[in-house]
């Protein structure tokens, strides 16, 4: 039998260390996967758990001349019915929610009755569908329309009052002297008649006079 052919020391230790580069890059390559998969992982479930707030009426820092009977709160993922809770507090303090949130879905109503004009503080807590809790706050000011008052109508009224009895007088007043002035013409109408019926009478009964005289004479 033919001797084995040997391998040179030099050659054989080189070899064993281009195993040994190639296992660590392989384990290295492994690592980093795994570490980009777990961040990925890590990191998309937060987001989809995560529920906002989106949007509110009355808006967030908002200035309302008009409220509804109720708030209204759309967050971007579902509410579980039964875990809402919200609470307004007028610029006194006072919590003027008047009976408890109902949930349709994304949108969460709370029945309130807003009296006083001001800031607004609204404070919320929610449990979203997949089941993390959400809550925070925001803050809106209302500023309602004043209406005339009571007092402003009544003395508005009064002053009309003496405008129309100025005017009723002013046309009794010129109704009384278009009368006076007509009985006036007439009184005098009256008296140039009889007037003139007197001197009509006075000079037939002279011309009857003078025709009898000169019968008397002939």
């Amino acid at each position: 039998m033919s001797p084995r052919p040997t391998t040179p020391p030099r050659a054989s230790r080189r070899q064993g260390a281009l195993r040994a580069m190639a296992g660590a890059r392989l384990r290295h390559r492994v690592l980093v996967i795994a570490s980009v998969m777990t961040a990925v992982v890590l990191g998309a479930g937060p987001a989809q758990a995560h529920s906002d707030l989106e949007s509110a009426n009355p808006a967030v820092d908002s200035t309302v001349t008009d409220v509804a009977d109720a708030l209204e709160l759309t967050f971007s993922d579902g509410v579980q019915p039964g875990f809402a809770q919200i609470a307004v507090l007028d610029p006194t303090g006072a919590d003027v929610v008047t009976a408890d949130p109902t949930v349709s879905g994304d949108v969460v109503s709370q029945p309130v009755a807003m009296t006083s004009a001001g800031d607004y503080g609204v404070s919320y807590r929610i449990v979203s569908a997949d089941g993390h809790t959400i809550q925070g706050t925001y803050g809106f000011t209302y500023t309602p329309v004043e209406l005339p008052s009571s007092s402003a109508a009544a003395t508005s009224d009064s002053a009309a009052l003496p405008a129309e009895s100025s005017r009723s007088a002013s046309i009794k007043g010129e109704g009384g002297s278009a009368v006076e002035t007509a009985a006036a013409q007439d009184d005098s109408g009256i008296s140039g008649g009889l007037v003139g019926g007197i001197l009509a009478l006075i000079a037939v009964l002279g011309i009857g006079g003078y025709a009898l005289v000169r019968r008397r004479r002939a």
